[in-house]
């Protein structure tokens, strides 16, 4: 009896602990979504100036409150977004509201930074370059804490990494491979996912389990980083005798988990999971589509993955990589069918915003003097930001 009573002594513990961890979720939720009626920005569109030349990628902090740009002058800059609760009021002038400032200045590339990705710790941005190299920087010291510079061959054209758990970066470069790193290995990857022609984009499901990636063939493709082989098991013993001392895994186009044909025509520039299940991706090509496809496990029409065309993307001679973005169901106001959202830049200069399951445009921004090649949603608060080959970067408040 004594026994029972301890059992029940212990279920009633678990309730009312997960109870107290609902009760604690329902309140950050009824927190952001109070946020998200409006936005901290102190205008409805802030510009962002500092860079000399293209500004390659923007991307927001997980807990969004730090921006980072990366641009062609080789630097990575990180400014300062306040997002902290009941520090407005009637009396507080429009720069103390949010003045996002320039904080840090990241210098040690040495040539165009590419692309930029936060890691799950929030403390730490990896940074990708054309000078082969992908190094992380602490956000909060602004210095670089680890570097990989001899792990690819070519330009490293993106970079992703995950939202939960360990920090893992995935990379795509002109070598035609893309690698994962673990952020507490040293200096080599540990997984190598090998491609016939370069690779030009990639992105990381937010668990950490999954990635997908496409480049010069159109091809997008997704890895489930858990079914690798490793090197020591290869076929040939030569090359298990030489990379038997090598603690890598090893993927190759045949082993991927889904490999979807038919969406684009040209070169895939952008890739971005949904959030927050990952089941979709959203990818933007040269050829001026923005897709959607559906990568749950089945589906009843395998051969066409392609749920949604978004139209409105334009392309020009200069071939830029532009990228796409995905939206939170927290950003929008609407609370009770949560709608999600795809944005994605344009060589025309706009922003282009679409309801993800209707596929209508919900807002198309004009604003960059030139191509406008990177978007970014804000984790909960209604407001997107773009960056261009004008050297801006905007902060747009949506109404959503």
């Amino acid at each position: 009896e004594e026994e029972e009573e301890e059992e029940a002594g212990g279920s009633t513990k678990k309730e009312a602990a997960l109870s107290l961890t609902t009760k604690i979720r329902e309140d950050f939720g009824k927190r952001r979504r109070t946020k998200r009626e409006g936005s901290s920005l102190c205008a409805p569109i802030v510009v962002l100036e500092g860079h000399e030349g293209a500004v390659n990628d923007v991307q927001f902090s997980t807990d969004g409150t730090v921006i980072g740009t990366g641009g062609n002058d080789r630097c990575v800059r990180l400014w300062s977004y306040d997002v902290e609760e009941g520090t407005t009021t009637e009396t507080t002038t429009q720069k103390e509201k949010n003045s996002i400032e320039n904080v840090a200045i990241l210098r040690g590339h040495k040539n165009a930074v590419l692309s930029l990705a936060f890691l799950s710790d929030q403390f730490t941005i990896a940074s990708a370059s054309a000078d082969k190299s992908i190094r992380v920087w602490d956000v909060e010291y602004g210095e670089q804490v680890k570097k990989y510079e001899k792990n690819h061959a070519r330009a490293i054209n993106c970079v992703d990494a995950n939202e939960r758990g360990a920090s893992l970066i995935v990379s795509a470069s002109d070598d035609g491979y893309s690698k994962v790193f673990d952020v507490r290995v040293a200096k080599k990857e540990v997984m190598k996912l090998k491609h016939k022609f370069p690779v030009v984009s990639c992105a990381m499901r937010q668990d950490g389990m999954e990635c997908a990636t496409s480049g010069v063939d159109g091809i997008v493709r997704t890895w489930d980083l858990r079914n690798a082989t490793r090197y020591h098991d290869a076929p040939k013993e030569e090359d298990r005798e030489r990379l038997a001392k090598e603690d890598l895994l090893n993927l190759d186009t045949k082993m991927t988990t889904l490999t979807m044909k038919n969406g684009h025509a040209d070169i895939v520039t952008g890739l971005a999971y949904t959030c927050p299940d990952g089941f979709e991706i959203a990818s933007v090509g040269m050829d001026g589509k923005c897709n959607l496809f559906d990568v749950k496990p089945f589906r009843e029409n395998g051969d066409s993955r392609v749920e949604k065309t978004y139209k409105g993307v334009q392309t020009d001679f200069e071939k830029r990589i532009i990228k796409c973005a995905t939206s939170s169901p927290l950003l929008s106001s609407n609370v009770s069918s949560n709608p999600t959202y795809v944005s994605s830049g344009s060589a025309c200069g706009n922003v282009f915003v679409w309801d993800q399951k209707s596929g209508k445009i919900k807002y198309k921004l004009p604003g960059h003097k030139g191509s406008c090649l990177s978007v970014a949603f804000h984790p909960f608060e209604p407001v997107l930001a773009s960056s261009g080959a004008d050297g801006k970067v905007f902060l747009g408040e949506l109404a959503l």
